[in-house]
């Protein structure tokens, strides 16, 4: 997949994707990111990964896009998240590990909501959906969220899947 994106002049930040999944800034601050990766490189690797992203810029957040419908969000209490994806057997998608909320969310792809579906999240004890801030440079700079499976090649597993993993670690 080919990314091209433009850069706001005056700010030097990412302002658009070409491709089928966007990258966006929002907001009128800008922060310095630390040395290394910057927020426009982060946003491209990003939307290389197929990855929506949105760039909130007055609180330099990178976002996943809440209007693009194909990725959902399960937000589990640390512990279980970290158990969860270190089981062998476990989806090997995208989990962000947030120390500050002492959060782990899992990418999963966009259920297809069922009865039986809502009552496996109900019963597993998840929050599903959600504003879901990406690790950005500041963020794995400072320790407060980094990718405890980073994404890769834009694979992202199905929200059943997550679910299992989740129930096979409470066990």
């Amino acid at each position: 997949m080919t990314v091209s994106v433009r850069i706001d002049q005056p700010t030097g930040w990412v302002m658009q994707a070409d491709a089928p999944r966007r990258c966006r800034t929002s907001g009128e601050g800008v922060s310095v990111p630390p040395v290394g990766e910057t927020f426009e490189q982060r946003c491209r690797r990003y939307a290389r990964l197929d990855l929506p992203v949105e760039y909130d810029r007055a609180r330099a957040r990178i976002l996943l896009d809440p209007a693009d419908a194909r990725i959902c969000t399960v937000v589990v209490p640390s512990r279980l998240g970290v158990d969860a994806a270190a089981r062998d057997g476990s989806p090997r998608g995208p989990v962000i590990h947030d120390t500050r909320e002492r959060v782990c969310v899992f990418l999963a792809g966009a259920p297809r909501w069922s009865d039986h579906l809502s009552s496996a999240a109900v019963r597993s004890g998840v929050e599903m959906g959600g504003v879901c801030v990406l690790p950005s440079p500041l963020d794995e700079a400072t320790g407060v969220r980094r990718w405890l499976v980073p994404p890769m090649d834009g694979y992202v597993p199905s929200m059943h899947l997550v679910l299992a993993a989740i129930r096979e670690a409470r066990r």
